[in-house]
């Protein structure tokens, strides 16, 4: 069907060709340089700058984090901040920033087969504690995650959860002796891999979500 676009799409659409950006996403706006964000969030407005759809974001604090896709980021301040000319809620005018104090951060996971991936993640060697016929919380020391009985596709296809070890040589030969992949289908694992940052594995669960498995040569702050 097609479709009148009014100038300011024209305009837009011409700047971002001129911007050479594939997925036709916006460069920093007016509204983005106002903010004074904190060292680790300068780092990723520059990452905004070059495309908000091919890089991802590390956001940490107090030592735990996860990677979050610009993507998501643009649409969650369209729905925090709808007036563009608002600056960020963590942006304060004295340059103050959030203080979480944050004890363990838990990610939430779904599942295909609820029940199989509850045996999957018991063997795997997290302790489980049922919370509910449709949640259980999965840890091992003072860290872990929440799996659901609930299922998208989109969602499972796309998760990924990094856990750092202290050797990954170790914790291969250990995913090999527990003989994952012919207990349970659908689950895959991908050798080691070193890189400039470090080394890591990789572990399919029997939904698909993907596990790394790492460790870097250097503490990363």
């Amino acid at each position: 069907m097609f479709r009148f676009r009014s100038g300011k799409q024209v305009e837009q659409s011409k700047s971002n060709r001129k911007n050479n950006c594939p997925h036709n996403h916006r460069r920093l706006t007016r509204w983005d340089k106002t903010v004074k964000p904190t060292q680790t969030t300068q780092n990723a407005g520059k990452e905004h700058a070059i495309c908000r759809h091919i890089r991802f974001i590390k956001i940490c604090t107090d030592g735990i984090g996860g990677y979050v896709c610009p993507k998501i980021c643009e649409i969650f301040w369209q729905v925090v901040c709808p007036d563009r000319t608002t600056a960020l809620p963590f942006a304060h005018k004295n340059n103050e920033k959030m203080e979480h104090k944050a004890k363990s951060i838990r990610p939430f996971i779904g599942a295909k087969n609820y029940e199989l991936s509850r045996r999957f993640y018991r063997d795997l060697g997290f302790q489980e504690s049922i919370l509910s016929p449709d949640l259980s919380y999965f840890k091992t020391e003072k860290i872990g995650f929440y799996l659901q009985n609930a299922y998208i596709r989109d969602w499972i296809d796309n998760s990924m959860i990094f856990l750092e070890v202290d050797d990954v040589d170790r914790y291969w030969n250990e995913l090999l002796a527990l003989d994952l992949t012919t207990k349970y289908p659908g689950v895959k694992l991908i050798p080691i891999r070193t890189y400039d940052w470090g080394s890591e594995c990789f572990l399919h669960d029997p939904s698909g979500i993907l596990w790394h498995f790492g460790a870097f040569f250097n503490d990363i702050e």
